[in-house]
């Protein structure tokens, strides 16, 4: 049994379980891990660690649909977790692609013009 961390959005895996929370772990055998690995985002404990996510990090940003507003930082580091598992030996199922992070915060909202009245 090898420990297994999950970098995705949610996912089953049989009676294992359910991953639900971006850097959560599950410990599985290794024919089920070899019969999930191209499907669902897993990497093991050592490359997990070697990423160097912070406690907080994990806390904060534990659910992936909040990762669209997360620090630089910790999108490197998840880019970089997933490209371990999509460098693994076997075919990925759906290519990941990063968000694109601008330097500044680009939440503006362009206001609508009022449409033109009508002559009649």
């Amino acid at each position: 049994m090898t420990i297994y961390y999950f970098l995705g959005y949610q996912s089953s895996i049989g009676s294992y379980g359910i991953l639900t929370q971006f850097g959560q772990s599950i410990t599985l055998p290794e024919d089920v891990y070899a019969a999930v690995k191209s499907k669902v985002p897993l990497i093991t404990k050592q490359q997990f660690d070697s990423i160097k996510f912070t406690p907080a990090e994990l806390r904060q940003w534990a659910q992936p649909v909040s990762h669209d507003n997360a620090p630089k930082d910790f999108l490197a580091k998840k880019a970089a977790a997933l490209k371990l598992w999509r460098d693994g030996d076997a075919p990925v199922v759906a290519a990941y692609k990063p968000p694109v992070v601008p330097d500044e915060p680009s939440h503006v909202v362009a206001e609508a013009s009022p449409s033109q009245p009508e002559n009649n």
